[in-house]
């Protein structure tokens, strides 16, 4: 055992410092405790001073110990927490758009995309004029559209002429101004349902008469695109019809043989397009336009006599109101 000359702390024989003073302890030989001093010690300990190192001890010149105190000091610096420093706030330089922004491009991608289908349209329709039997490519829309169009003109052509002719009568005179325009109104939206239903008839019949001839081909808008190819002078005709309309009543005749025009110009366009196709065909084509004509024909005399009666019925009971 090791008895600490300082404190007096009983220390072990491989001890070389003091664990209570810091004492150097390699000088101090191993010598017999008594075990009176192997107790505790009933005292309360005195508080050692803070000794120094033995390397601080070492150093006696005050030169050496600042440099000892800067070294602690720069060993202290770097467990410490670092000292963080508030950053002033960051504006992003770039500009924001707004909603609006966005919907403006928006708005304007979309004008500019239905430009392009308009276009598209046109330059069909131009090719159509130009060489009607050629074979053109198109989007599924075009046929169906044309059509659609076509009746939109000539019903409201027809519309105009029916109220000019009542004004040339004097309908308005007698009282009869809301009943011929009721009339005009009605009959109006009856020739445009007849005329979609007059053209699913004929397209349907020789559809029906392409895919028994050849078996395969083309699908219903292609074909419906094919016919109305080889047929849309119509476009231009129902036009010519309509203005024609608007100019009076007189005119009626010209009205008339165009209307007869684009009839014939439309079933020409539909059975060129079923027997003018360049694939070889399944079954001969003769049967196919007879079975055509058979469909087309049954069908057109089931649908004029239903809006015979029901167009009858109508005018009849308007008549009949405006005069009771």
């Amino acid at each position: 055992m090791k008895k600490c000359p300082n404190c007096g702390a009983l220390m072990e024989a491989d001890v070389n410092f003091c664990t209570k003073c810091g004492t150097d302890l390699r000088n101090i030989n191993n010598t017999q405790v008594n075990e009176s001093e192997l107790k505790p010690n009933v005292n309360p300990p005195i508080t050692p001073e803070k000794k120094e190192p033995e390397h601080m001890k070492q150093s006696t010149t005050p030169n050496d110990r600042q440099s000892v105190s800067e070294q602690t000091s720069q060993t202290e610096s770097q467990f410490a927490q670092p000292r963080i420093t508030p950053q002033p706030p960051q504006y992003n330089s770039q500009p924001t758009y707004s909603n609006q922004g966005q919907t403006n491009n928006q708005y304007q991608t979309s004008n500019s995309a239905r430009k392009e289908k308009f276009n598209n349209y046109w330059q069909w329709c131009v090719a159509s004029w130009k060489r009607p039997f050629s074979e053109l490519t198109g989007e599924s829309w075009y046929g169906w559209v044309t059509i659609l169009a076509e009746d939109i003109v000539l019903v409201l052509g027809i519309y105009f002429g029916m109220k000019a002719v009542a004004n040339r009568y004097g309908a308005s005179t007698f009282g009869l101004g809301d009943t011929v325009s009721g009339i005009a109104f009605n009959s109006t939206i009856a020739l445009l349902f007849f005329s979609v239903l007059f053209e699913v008839i004929v397209i349907g019949g020789y559809y029906a008469a392409y895919r028994f001839i050849y078996g395969h081909g083309k699908n219903l808008l292609e074909f419906v695109n094919s016919g109305v190819h080889c047929s849309n002078l119509n476009l231009i005709l129902s036009v010519l019809t309509f203005i024609i309309m608007l100019l009076g009543s007189n005119n009626g005749s010209m009205s008339a043989l165009l209307f007869l025009l684009i009839i014939a110009n439309f079933f020409m366009g539909f059975q060129v397009t079923t027997l003018g196709e360049n694939l070889k065909p399944v079954r001969d084509k003769m049967y196919g336009y007879i079975i055509s004509f058979f469909i087309i024909i049954i069908a057109l005399i089931i649908l004029f006599s239903l809006i015979y009666s029901s167009a009858y019925d109508s005018l009849m009971n308007q008549l009949f109101s405006a005069f009771s």
